[in-house]
């Protein structure tokens, strides 16, 4: 029934195939004709000294060599894939997608913000130019007093007959340095009033170009964000197909060859 047999032919049998077998061959059961075929293992597999099969190093060398087969299958095959399929990312594509998306927004925020601040300058602009025309009239209008405070002093000199007396030159010499006084005073107030609508027009230009300067950042923030969020969902796809390629090594191909291994072995 049963021709000649080594070790290891003999561990795929199964119980019953085994003890009918050692018992066709005279022995009285699996253990004794076991220790026959491995000279002296008593059936557990491990030499007793006479430099035979060590059945435990000879599984975990088997082991050993299915899972580097594996894994070296693995290897080629995900080399495979990406010499065949290397990740390619077009950024300039992706950077032409994302703006796209945010410079409609951010035109219409900079146009709004510009708008705002070009209303903010022509009304300081407006003040000062009132400002101006109030100013030069004030000062023709003071000129005008001085000159008919001047003409009226003189008048009346000249009605009491002191037109040329000491006087009626200090009275209209009086009137002139009040009159330079007024004067005086208004162009200290008018320039001081100047001075603060030009820094109003200063504080206007810098908030414009804060503003402009922040809404380009967050601007180039967010598409650059956009590219990289699309890159990443590049990669991520490219690993999926990879994988795809590759199979299941982890659940189909390296785990099938162990189990077949161990099927073998102790079946």
């Amino acid at each position: 029934m049963y021709g000649a047999i080594d070790y290891n032919q003999f561990q795929k049998l199964n119980p019953a195939q085994q003890n009918d077998l050692a018992r066709s061959k005279g022995y009285t059961g699996t253990s004794d004709y076991l220790d026959h075929l491995g000279g002296g293992m008593g059936g557990n597999g491990v030499t007793s000294g006479g430099g035979q099969v060590n059945t435990a190093d000879s599984f975990l060398q088997s082991l050993k060599d299915e899972l580097t087969k594996q894994f070296d299958e693995l290897a080629k095959r995900t080399k495979e894939f990406d010499t065949n399929n290397p990740f390619v990312f077009d950024e300039a594509l992706a950077k032409a997608s994302a703006e796209e998306r945010f410079n409609p927004y951010y035109d219409a925020e900079l146009k709004d913000f510009t708008q705002g601040i070009e209303r903010q300058k022509q009304s300081q602009e407006g003040s000062m130019k009132l400002l101006t025309d109030l100013n030069r009239i004030q000062v023709g209008q003071d000129k005008r007093n001085l000159d008919e405070a001047i003409s009226a002093a003189e008048e009346g000199y000249a009605g009491a007959g002191l037109y040329n007396s000491g006087a009626k030159e200090r009275a209209t010499g009086q009137a002139a340095i009040s009159g330079q006084d007024t004067a005086n005073t208004r162009s200290l107030q008018y320039n001081e009033s100047l001075a603060g609508g030009n820094r109003s027009l200063a504080e206007i230009a810098q908030n414009k170009a804060t503003g402009e300067r922040r809404l380009g950042a967050a601007q180039t923030t967010d598409i650059q964000t956009e590219i990289e969020k699309q890159k990443a969902e590049e990669e991520a796809r490219h690993a999926t197909e990879r994988l795809q390629y590759i199979g299941s090594p982890y659940t189909s191909s390296i785990t099938g060859g162990i189990n077949q291994l161990l099927g073998s072995t102790f079946s």
